[in-house]
């Protein structure tokens, strides 16, 4: 019995003298977030690797100084999908390691501190024994579909934890293959106190106890593509819409038919358009007319298309007329208003062509006297470009700070050094005004008509020019005081533009 209790008492100790420590790091659990369906990864938004990394030994690994473990991860098919190395990898592990590119598929994390073992507490462990990394990629947009992608994660163990391993430290590896779906578009109705301004308010489905429709259009062939009644919630969702393809977005009562042209945009009694955005819930795209434009539907999901809608507050105003018109390589914009019943001002609102909103660019007060119409004018000298087009749009606010909106009007701004010809004097005129033109070439006809603020013709005739300066006189007895317009065009040389003039 003593030779027996001898025997085990030095085996022990034995080998506590000489044994040396199994270090065994190891990786596992790779995956991807969000995980592949059966087709696949969408080649769409952020992806993320992920894995479980840590030690089985009891010991921890110190000697990072001199022998540091790394930890290599290596890309297929993926790209680093933030501004840094260091924002990219993340995780509670990845910071005992220092980061950098090794290539353009490659993460390299160099040890930087101890590697914490389990401890001596199987009951205990140290937290910090084991933990994740996590990388965040993003398939680039011209990837080939389909195409292999996946993650290889590999440990470079230095000499005095390898060794003595029990384990070998095989890679990990996740492969899977990139496809191209469907894509949705998805957003809310509000209920919107404030129009003109970003959607918001209580969600709302049935204004009035109506059904409300989501119709989405395609651009290119202007037939709907896809349909989805707002449940109650306020919250919608259009499904099965193909990617790649500009659309429109409209809001109405009437549910469109897949392949058939679009119901028109309409609104329950006592309703109207607020406004509506797409798709960063920040600003209003400025025309509430219930239709998103110009929706590029690519594989990611198009969120946030959102409509407000409010109780119809009818317009303080009549406008009688509101036109657009080029005067000189600028935007003329005229109105006329009837019964102005408590409204405060006017703003003008004006969008490029490249531009999804409205801004507003002056404001107008309302005109004092006590007359039953009145006009409005205003030259726009400030657009950026004298050859491009551009939208307008009166914003009237009344008094309690309420806004409705008019009808939006476009030109089409097309000048050049040529089309300069003409010019007017005296400007204001009385009895009569002088219009003088410079025609570059052989002698011509030209027509000229005199059109007031409201697009009315009061006058038009031919007259003939001559190569050079043509000063051509024209009768302004017995028209009253405002502003006109005198348009001309060169019948043969085809120069035509229209010039602003004032009776006082």
């Amino acid at each position: 019995m003593k030779k027996i209790l001898l025997l085990l008492l030095t085996t022990t100790l034995g080998f506590t003298g000489f044994a040396q420590t199994p270090y065994n790091p190891y990786t596992q659990n790779i995956h991807f977030l969000p995980e592949p369906n059966q087709s696949g990864i969408n080649n769409c938004g952020p992806i993320d690797a992920i894995f479980t990394i840590g030690l089985t030994t009891q010991d921890d690994a110190t000697d990072w100084v001199n022998n540091p473990m790394i930890v290599r991860i290596c890309v297929t098919g993926l790209v680093i999908n933030s501004s840094s190395v260091a924002d990219a990898v993340y995780g509670s592990y990845s910071n005992f390691f220092s980061w950098s590119m090794e290539g353009d598929s490659c993460f390299v994390g160099v040890q930087n501190d101890t590697l914490h073992g389990t401890g001596s507490d199987l009951f205990n462990i140290h937290p910090d024994a084991t933990g994740l990394i996590g990388v965040k990629l993003i398939i680039p947009n011209d990837l080939a579909v389909p195409s292999l992608v996946g993650v290889d994660v590999s440990l470079i163990v230095p000499s005095y934890m390898s060794t003595f391993n029990v384990i070998s430290d095989d890679p990990e590896s996740s492969y899977t293959q990139n496809y191209i779906g469907h894509t949705t578009v998805s957003g809310s109705l509000f209920n919107d106190p404030a129009i003109g301004d970003n959607p918001f308010g209580a969600l709302i489905g049935t204004p009035s106890n109506t059904n409300m429709y989501v119709n989405v259009i395609d651009s290119a062939t202007s037939l709907v593509e896809g349909t989805s009644m707002i449940p109650s919630n306020g919250n919608y969702l259009v499904d099965s819409l193909s990617v790649n393809t500009t659309y429109i977005v409209q809001l109405s009562t009437n549910q469109g038919v897949k392949g058939q042209t679009p119901p028109p945009v309409q609104l329950p009694p006592n309703w109207t358009f607020a406004d509506e955005d797409c798709c960063d819930s920040s600003a209003s795209d400025g025309i509430p007319n219930g239709t998103l434009e110009n929706i590029q539907a690519t594989t990611c999901p198009i969120e946030n298309a959102n409509f407000g809608i409010s109780n119809a507050i009818p317009l303080p105003v009549d406008l009688t007329s509101f036109t657009v018109s080029e005067i000189n390589c600028t935007s003329f914009l005229n109105w006329i208003s009837r019964n102005e019943e408590n409204v405060s001002h006017y703003e003008i609102l004006r969008k490029e062509a490249n531009s999804k909103s409205f801004k507003t660019i002056k404001k107008i007060e309302v005109q004092k006297q006590q007359a039953n119409l009145k006009t409005y004018t205003f030259s726009d000298k400030l657009i950026d470009d004298n050859n491009d087009s551009y939208a307008y749009q009166l914003k009237i606010v009344d008094l309690d700070n309420r806004a409705s909106f008019s009808a939006i009007k476009a030109i089409n701004i097309s000048c050049n050094d040529l089309s300069i010809n003409g010019s007017l004097a005296p400007n204001p005129a009385t009895n009569e005004i002088n219009f003088h033109y410079h025609n570059s070439y052989q002698a011509s006809d030209i027509a000229i008509s005199i059109l007031d603020v409201s697009g009315q013709l009061l006058h038009s005739d031919i007259r003939e020019i001559k190569n050079g300066i043509n000063s051509l006189n024209i009768s302004l007895v017995n028209y009253p005081k405002g502003y006109y317009l005198l348009n001309y065009n060169d019948l043969e040389n085809k120069h035509k533009g229209t010039l602003q003039f004032i009776i006082k």
